[in-house]
């Protein structure tokens, strides 16, 4: 899977750009400051290759966001990008 990460002030979203599907787990925002929110995944925590999916956040500061997390067993952190507001 290749997942890239974006946040407005209102969710994070991830979109599968890869050819596999990302199985999600224990998923986090890491804010700058050092605070941790986890997103809650629902029953579907597997992500198809070409879609996105999008997580309802309280207010955050955007600065330095990561999510942390794991795909299967694999532990990863990456960074948010800002989403253009529409």
């Amino acid at each position: 899977p290749a997942l890239k990460w974006s946040a407005t002030a209102n969710y994070i979203e991830a979109e599968n750009s890869g050819s596999r599907f990302a199985r999600l787990n224990a998923l986090a925002i890491r804010e700058q400051n050092g605070r941790q929110t986890t997103l809650a995944l629902g029953q579907t925590p597997y992500m198809l290759p070409g879609t996105r999916r999008r997580w309802s956040v309280p207010a955050f500061s955007t600065a330095g966001l990561m999510i942390v997390g794991k795909i299967g067993t694999d532990n990863f952190t990456a960074p948010v990008s800002l989403a253009p507001v529409h």
